[in-house]
């Protein structure tokens, strides 16, 4: 994660729900783990979630 935000990688553009729905999930394992990787670079996901407020940042 720290390295393409260094480089500016658009992390609109990248998907990791497991769920394979028009938006992603925000609660099963891999988006949880993409929330946490966000959380601990201090940047908010650009992903839209179909929950309100996605298990990772609560």
């Amino acid at each position: 994660m720290r390295e393409g935000l260094a480089m500016g990688l658009d992390y609109t553009h990248t998907w990791t729900c497991y769920e394979g729905r028009e938006l992603a999930c925000g609660v099963c394992g891999s988006c949880r783990e993409r929330l946490a990787a966000f959380a601990v670079n201090g940047v908010t996901d650009p992903l839209a979630y179909s929950v309100s407020t996605p298990i990772g940042q609560r």
